[in-house]
């Protein structure tokens, strides 16, 4: 317990300069608002919102592009992020296997010095992950020719999806603030939108599913239940593990509040939604068979049991005998994932509603749980609360840390709950209970004075690319900036090129280099793995004939490159 709330102060306050912001942000604004109570808008700018948001779908597209305009104007000069999370290079190889009219890539002849994090090899070269964000990625390039495009897009429909799913729940002004709070909170600052690791179709899906269930449950319709199932496909094609669980209480809770319906009023809406969950799951099970030529086992299981020594969750066994190819890959399941620790130390499990908390709520919305004790006791409240729930209870099982997106499923969950909440202590303050809507307008101009901090914060030199599971930081700690600015200079120089890249012994394992392209022999630059095995050696040389060899030092400070044969000659 220590050590996790110790991590916390670290990451919170001593890391951050925008944390403590906030908490004097919010704290003043409430002072303030106490002392003298006025209301956010003029009569007749609230009445303007109020006739927008009682038109529901401009409502929702309204909220979509003011995402993608304000993360624009918020992040302009931040047009296209660098990768350096394995996650993201993986996930950027999905993208381009699809680009290349493939699910999965042939294992290339030279895969022994290709071999690297969260990509299989065999029996095909494919992603570990499932193809949602992979198709994200892919999309935009289609559309603007850089896959961050496809980040953009995501987050910007998780906003409008978040606003539509809140409208199902409660009155359309409540929904609209939802959805901008949502674009302003994630859709224009953090790691999910500046970044190709991911999060926000997650989120999306989980909002398509807690959107329909209010609808189906007033009035059985096929189009509220094919959104369901369309739901549960993308929850299915991005998080899995926390998906199923979020789709499963979703049911169990459809299936309680929807039981006056009678059998009948289900059966007309029943084969459409059958017949989109049919084809989603003949592709997810042809996908897996392309993947590993098994129709019911997922790359990532693969992957996992080719290389991994530990399990995921407490208890699980673990399979010390692999043995691996290379050194930093060893370094990486043995030491890097080494969670033995963490198996006997249930008091780390703080550390999982801490990150969320950091993340998704911080000082500017804290004050609006104040409000939960009454929203528990709506139908909303509850609801969300059990989504809330049921994430918690089956991540306390993993060993691994709580991560924003790995929480996406129940994103439109948690901003219902956050609305509600906000409602109900306007509620209070109209029975004079005591400054309750005081309280919900200091949460709601905080957020709006935050994006302007946070968005004029590069001016100021406050830095804006801390840890990633904080609100308001986005992505670029952990960016491989030489990578991509050695592959562009060699790019740019024409011709062919392969790079061998030698590590030191102190390498940092979570700091990867060899990645590449779907179509290997056919990339301009070729990243591959050094080895001091001559015989072998040669035999990659031979392959690769053709191009320009270099040998990269990467932990060498600088960057050291050098002509392969005068450095070997």
């Amino acid at each position: 317990m220590k050590q996790s709330f110790e991590e916390f102060w670290r990451d919170a306050w001593q890391n951050s300069a925008l944390f403590p912001i906030e908490a004097a942000v919010v704290f003043a604004l409430l002072a303030l608002l106490v002392w003298r109570r006025k209301s956010l808008l003029p009569a007749a700018w609230w009445s303007a919102y109020l006739r927008l948001a009682a038109r529901r779908c401009l409502a929702v597209t309204v909220v979509f592009f003011f995402t993608l305009v304000g993360h624009y104007l918020a992040e302009p000069g931040y047009v296209k992020p660098v990768p350096g999370i394995h996650d993201e290079f993986s996930y950027l190889l999905a993208a381009d296997t699809f680009l290349s009219g493939r699910l999965a890539n042939p294992p290339h002849p030279m895969r022994y010095f290709f071999e690297t994090f969260h990509v299989l090899m065999e029996p095909s070269y494919v992603s570990m992950y499932p193809p949602g964000q992979g198709l994200a990625l892919a999309l935009g390039v289609l559309l603007t020719g850089e896959p961050i495009a496809g980040a953009w897009l995501t987050a910007a429909a998780l906003s409008a999806a978040v606003c539509w799913m809140l409208q199902g729940w409660l009155r359309p002004h409540w929904a609209l603030s939802g959805g901008l709070l949502c674009a302003i909170r994630i859709g224009w600052f953090s790691y999910w939108a500046n970044s190709y690791w991911g999060g926000a179709l997650a989120a999306t899906g989980g909002a398509l599913v807690g959107g329909a269930l209010p609808r189906l449950i007033r009035r059985p319709n096929s189009f509220d239940a094919v959104l369901l199932v369309l739901g549960f496909g993308i929850l299915a094609n991005t998080r899995p593990y926390e998906g199923l669980a979020f789709s499963l209480a979703s049911l169990a809770y459809l299936g309680f509040q929807a039981r006056r319906h009678s059998l009948r009023s289900w059966l007309h809406v029943l084969p459409k939604a059958a017949a989109i969950g049919t084809a989603g799951l003949a592709f997810m099970a042809y996908y897996n068979w392309r993947g590993t030529g098994n129709p019911l086992r997922p790359p990532y299981i693969e992957n996992r049991a080719q290389y991994a020594i530990h399990g995921t969750f407490y208890g699980s066994s673990s399979n010390p005998g692999h043995a691996y190819n290379h050194e930093v890959m060893r370094r990486f399941y043995t030491v890097h994932e080494d969670y033995t620790p963490r198996r006997a130390n249930f008091w780390r499990w703080p550390d999982k509603p801490f990150r969320f908390w950091i993340f998704f709520v911080g000082p500017g919305l804290t004050l609006a749980f104040a409000g939960l004790f009454v929203a528990g006791r709506t139908r909303p409240g509850r609801y969300a609360m059990l989504a809330l729930g049921t994430l918690f209870a089956v991540h306390l099982p993993v060993v691994w840390d709580l991560f924003p997106h790995y929480a996406a499923p129940v994103v439109g969950a948690f901003y219902l709950l956050l609305i509600v909440c906000l409602q109900s202590l306007t509620v209070s303050w109209r029975r004079r209970r005591f400054q309750g809507k005081s309280i919900a307008r200091a949460v709601i101009l905080t957020c709006l004075i935050m994006a302007a901090v946070r968005g004029s914060a590069p001016a100021w030199n406050l830095p804006v690319f801390g840890e990633t599971t904080q609100a308001w930081y986005n992505y670029g700690r952990t960016c491989n900036f030489f990578r991509a600015r050695i592959e562009d200079r060699f790019t740019s120089m024409g011709g062919k090129h392969l790079i061998l890249i030698q590590y030191d012994p102190q390498h940092r394992p979570e700091m990867e280099w060899v990645y590449n392209r779907a179509g290997i022999d056919a990339a301009p630059v070729v990243w591959a793995r050094y080895v001091p095995q001559p015989d072998r050696l040669a035999t990659l040389l031979a392959y690769f004939r053709d191009r320009h060899v270099w040998i990269l030092y990467p932990d060498r400070n600088p960057n050291q490159i050098f002509d392969f044969k005068e450095q070997f000659r």
